[in-house]
């Protein structure tokens, strides 16, 4: 079956950092909770360390000194309502956004939590504006 799609070509050599922003770094362009662990101190379960994702795209320059070419995104989001209009624009305008700030591609992690309408709708919109865009979704499903 073929699908039309064609992996570019920067793909193939590229090298994926994996980034769960709470951990990787802090803008002091927002504001934080009071209730963060400190920055240093080991992980637990149920703590934040307060990093976002103005902290990773304030040191893209970093992530590509290290050589790095593509990144995906860890949040813990809850499942988004998209019957509400809100969210189904919330989600169409962040990945526009990023397209036009020039990345290459994204990957979702739970692509059924997010109707089969809203990523065709996204996918046609993103492949629209950036003909290379990468689009990668994981689904992990229990038996």
């Amino acid at each position: 079956m073929s699908t039309g799609f064609t992996t570019p070509k920067w793909v193939k050599d590229a090298v994926f950092y994996q980034i769960f922003p709470d951990r990787f770094a802090r803008s002091r362009r927002m504001p934080k909770p009071s209730n963060l662990e400190p920055w240093d101190s080991p992980p637990t379960v149920f703590g934040f360390k307060g990093g976002d994702l103005l902290g990773v795209a304030e040191r893209v320059d970093y992530l590509q000194e290290l050589g790095y070419k593509a990144w995906w995104d860890l949040p813990a989001l809850p499942k988004f309502n998209t019957d509400a209009e809100a969210v189904r624009r919330f989600i169409f305008d962040v990945a526009r956004h990023w397209i036009e700030f020039g990345i290459d591609g994204w990957r979702l992690d739970v692509p059924h939590e997010i109707d089969d309408d809203v990523l065709k709708t996204v996918s046609q919109d993103c492949s629209g504006r950036h003909t290379t865009d990468l689009q990668d979704g994981d689904c992990f499903c229990a038996e």
